[in-house]
């Protein structure tokens, strides 16, 4: 083979490598851009680990507003709707309703229905730190303002989540409480040593310790389970929702309700004992699955009931 052919044949080799060259340039370069590109479009969202430990754990999403200032909304609405992946589980109501977001000066405000205030205290603070977590994944954001339809308005801020030392911090509570007798007749008073974490309220103490581990030693059986459902304090009085399964009068009493004095009525005058032994509750309305119900045999409870509601 002549050199003159030889040399051909190698720049033919050498434009040929550096074609290659060159479109596996551009196929990286636009390869490296794409991702790029996308990368300012991956969001960081928490839930729930779905294991035995509960964990607050995150979920990347890819988010594609219209516009830029559609991102907070589009992605608060994102976490509460829940995680693509079947190891993580939300924190948040399904029936949960995003009505109102906006940003300024560092700070997301953004308000829920009145669905998120059916959260139980420590589910709830869950779903605050989920929230507050997802919420400042966005640029200069760094507390939020919730507010629930009707209820309160709260600023979420770092020091309020799990992640804080104080979550844990615990003390010891003498909580004063009634029980009813063996005969259900009357009340029995006792002295119960319980634990106080910071996120729970002495009148869910109260209402935990009554349901748990003071009514269970009756052998009783009419109780349904669970029998509490929430509670609030307001002015003094305490909001306590039971299930309605508690409705029951003394079995085979066929007179009419008003004259009946139901078996179950010794537990409501129980309650109403133990939450009025706190400095702040002075009375206790009761409703059933949120309904209220008017009379419960001689007890008016359309009304505030106090421990003299329940003389004869």
């Amino acid at each position: 083979m002549s050199e003159k052919k030889r040399g051909r044949i190698l720049s033919t080799l050498l434009f040929i490598f550096s074609i290659l060259l060159i479109v596996t340039a551009a196929i990286l370069y636009l390869a490296f851009a794409s991702q790029e590109k996308y990368k300012d479009q991956r969001h960081k969202l928490y839930f729930l680990s779905n294991t035995t430990q509960t964990q607050i754990q995150q979920e990347s999403r890819y988010l594609f507003p219209d516009e830029e200032e559609e991102l907070p909304h589009l992605l608060v609405a994102t976490l509460i709707s829940g995680p693509e992946s079947e190891q993580l589980v939300s924190p948040f109501p399904e029936n949960l309703r995003l009505l109102d977001i906006s940003t300024q000066n560092g700070r997301l405000s953004v308000t829920f229905s009145e669905h998120y205030a059916e959260l139980d205290s420590y589910t709830r603070n869950l779903a605050d730190c989920c929230l507050y977590q997802t919420a400042c994944s966005l640029p200069d954001v760094y507390e939020v303002l919730l507010t629930i339809e009707g209820s309160e308005t709260v600023l979420l801020t770092s020091d309020r989540f799990i992640t804080d030392d104080r979550f844990f911090s615990s003390s010891q509570a003498e909580l004063t409480l009634y029980t009813p007798s063996g005969d259900l007749l009357s009340l029995q008073k006792l002295q119960y040593t319980h634990t106080l974490y910071a996120d729970t309220m002495l009148e869910e103490a109260v209402l935990d310790v009554l349901e748990n581990h003071v009514f269970p030693m009756q052998d009783y059986q009419l109780l349904p389970s669970p029998l509490i459902h929430t509670i609030s304090v307001r002015n003094h009085i305490a909001y306590v929702d039971l299930n309605t399964d508690f409705l029951v009068r003394l079995a085979e009493d066929d007179r009419p309700a008003t004259n009946v004095t139901p078996q179950n009525a010794i537990y409501l005058h129980a309650i109403v004992a133990s939450l009025t032994e706190l400095e702040e509750i002075n009375s206790v309305r009761f409703t059933f699955n949120t309904q209220t119900v008017t009379n419960y045999g001689q007890l008016d409870l359309s009304r505030p009931l106090t421990i003299y509601s329940f003389q004869n």
